[in-house]
């Protein structure tokens, strides 16, 4: 039997109960009060599942009506479904199950989140030996489900790491790319959004290690990436050295956030007022010194490339 065809017993089973309900709306109307309803087709005038298969004669064994059949042509008649054939069930039942399954994705997708959300958070404040059962009690989730997402407390560090990368890229190449200049007071208005990604920062690097390697050099290829599209945007210079460049901006960024912390260190692991103060003590000094340059001329510059190897990728 094709999808979409009844079998005898789910015609069966339809006829009986449209009957059944056209003997009660015609009793309710009394004799002679209307029209019954033909045989095969709903009280509503729509056509019954199938009118083709015929029907058991009475005493036949196979007449018996399945309780799916019934449960699926009660729904038919009640108007929630509209769908024939022996495949109802499955098709009305589909969307159900792949609806409650993406329910369940997106749910496990925000605990996912909140749980690395929370663990950027405390190992900002506390570093990374902070505790599985205090990343978990800040996710407001048990310990138990941390290793069920992550598999291990290297596990989440790790997605973190990927996350904290992610954020940076984006805000960075936001900001050399696509903002304008009268962009700049929004992103400053948007730092306590980063707080919890400088804490982490400032934690990996101080904790030192492979870890923390990796970390920056990941950084640095990002940034050369996002300065590369600045410079087609035609938003910053280009480099006789865009790696090099790209290296150095990346340490003496680290460089300045981790003395500017040591300073002024956060209260209780709050970096969102030290981001602020740093935000405000440096955005003056250093975009005059991005953008207007320290030298008044090239005289130490050409000095330098004079005796020095020229770099790789110079003409």
């Amino acid at each position: 039997m094709t999808a979409g065809t009844c079998t005898d017993t789910d015609t069966l089973s339809l006829r009986v109960l449209a009957r059944t309900d056209a003997r009660r709306r015609h009793r309710r109307r009394g004799p002679g009060s209307g029209s019954r309803t033909p045989a095969g087709h709903l009280p509503d005038g729509r056509a019954a599942a199938a009118t083709g298969a015929g029907l058991r004669r009475p005493g036949d064994p196979r007449s018996a009506v399945p309780a799916a059949s019934l449960e699926w042509s009660t729904a038919l008649l009640d108007g929630r479904l509209t769908t024939h054939g022996p495949n109802l069930l499955r098709s009305t039942e589909q969307p159900f199950r792949v609806s409650t399954m993406r329910s369940a994705a997106v749910s496990d997708l925000t605990a996912r989140a909140r749980i690395r959300d929370a663990a950027i958070r405390r190992f900002g404040a506390d570093g990374f030996a902070a505790p599985v059962r205090a990343i978990a009690a800040e996710a407001g989730v048990s310990p138990g489900l941390v290793i069920h997402h992550f598999g291990s407390k290297d596990g989440l560090r790790a997605v973190c790491d990927e996350h904290v990368l992610r954020l940076i890229r984006e805000a960075e190449t936001e900001a050399f790319t696509a903002s304008a200049p009268g962009d700049l007071l929004g992103h400053l208005a948007e730092l306590d959004r980063y707080a919890p990604v400088v804490g982490y920062l400032v934690q990996a690097v101080l904790a030192g290690g492979d870890l923390a390697v990796t970390l920056l050099e990941r950084m640095t290829r990002d940034a050369e990436r996002y300065l590369a599209d600045a410079v087609a945007a035609g938003r910053i210079r280009p480099s006789r050295d865009p790696s090099r460049r790209a290296a150095f901006l990346v340490d003496i960024g680290m460089g300045a956030v981790l003395s500017f912390v040591r300073r002024h260190p956060p209260v209780d692991g709050d970096y969102r007022a030290t981001l602020r103060a740093y935000a405000s003590a440096n955005s003056l000094p250093a975009l005059e010194l991005y953008t207007e340059g320290l030298l008044t001329d090239a005289t130490v510059l050409d000095a330098y490339l004079a005796i020095d190897d020229p770099p790789p990728g110079s003409e």
